[in-house]
């Protein structure tokens, strides 16, 4: 949607009613409907929106704007979670995980007792998931031979990077982390192929959502990010997600093969429906 909002306004791209509006609107719905239940992905949304919007040429004042007040958000967001988390359906373990996160933030938790609550809390996932990292070394325990997948609950999707280490140590690490990057590079090669602006967009956006969720999933499992819901695409169990994943690589393909029979074709700015 927001490919296709910036490709057919290139020529009018700083006008806020035929652009900006138009894609905050839009994500702004689904980011509040999916925060209700899942916070991470609600902001993962939101960053995917950012991500569009620069690659579609928002004027950079517009971009600062929106960040600017998507920081104001965050922080009474955040000020929510800590003093009235029972506001959200999982706010609780929000909470949790945020004062897990950040320890010197406990005393000020709504429902915090000095004298029985210790921080962090509620952090028997990451410090599962430590201890896999530190057993993995650098070659690991070989395929089939973890032990840590018995003890963390989501060890087959949410953590699913931890056992990866344990069994293939941070060799295999390095190598998934390679692959990922190596993704980046040709969905690059695959978006100078494209003789509109509209694919250039649908490919370097969907490459960019898988990608930076990989990373944010590795994160989270070396903890140097608070724990969230976000498997690791194409890795991570889960049918509905792997068919998802599968769409966008079939997408990707689609449009590549498209441009490859184009190559004569000058580019130009046009909309999805002139590309088709």
């Amino acid at each position: 949607y927001i490919a296709k909002i910036c490709s057919e306004n290139q020529q009018n791209i700083g006008d806020p009613k035929k652009v900006l509006y138009k894609i905050l609107i839009a994500t702004g719905i689904i980011a509040c409907i999916v925060l209700v239940s899942n916070f991470s992905t609600a902001l993962f949304i939101v960053v995917i929106m950012f991500f569009m919007m620069y690659l579609g040429r928002i004027p950079f004042t517009q971009l600062m704007g929106i960040g600017a007040v998507g920081v104001g958000l965050a922080v009474v967001m955040g000020f929510i979670i800590i003093k009235q988390p029972q506001i959200f359906p999982r706010g609780e373990t929000w909470q949790k995980r945020v004062v897990s996160f950040v320890p010197s933030l406990a005393p000020y938790a709504s429902g915090y007792n000095p004298d029985t609550d210790y921080a962090p809390i509620d952090n028997y996932q990451v410090t599962q998931a430590k201890i896999a990292i530190a057993e993995g070394g650098v070659l690991g325990k070989m395929p089939g031979n973890s032990t840590q997948r018995y003890k963390l609950s989501q060890a087959y999707c949410d953590f699913i990077y931890a056992i990866i280490i344990e069994e293939m140590g941070w060799a295999g690490a390095i190598i998934l982390v390679l692959a990922y990057f190596w993704l980046i590079w040709q969905s690059l090669n695959v978006a100078k192929k494209m003789q509109h602006v509209f694919d250039e967009l649908v490919v370097l956006g969907l490459m960019f959502m898988m990608v930076a969720q990989a990373f944010l999933h590795m994160g989270v499992v070396v903890n140097i990010l608070p724990a969230t819901g976000q498997t690791l695409p194409v890795v991570s169990s889960g049918g509905s997600s792997l068919f998802i994943t599968c769409m966008e690589f079939g997408i990707v393909l689609g449009m590549s093969q498209y441009a490859e029979s184009l190559t004569d074709t000058p580019k130009k700015s046009t909309s999805v429906e002139k590309n088709n």
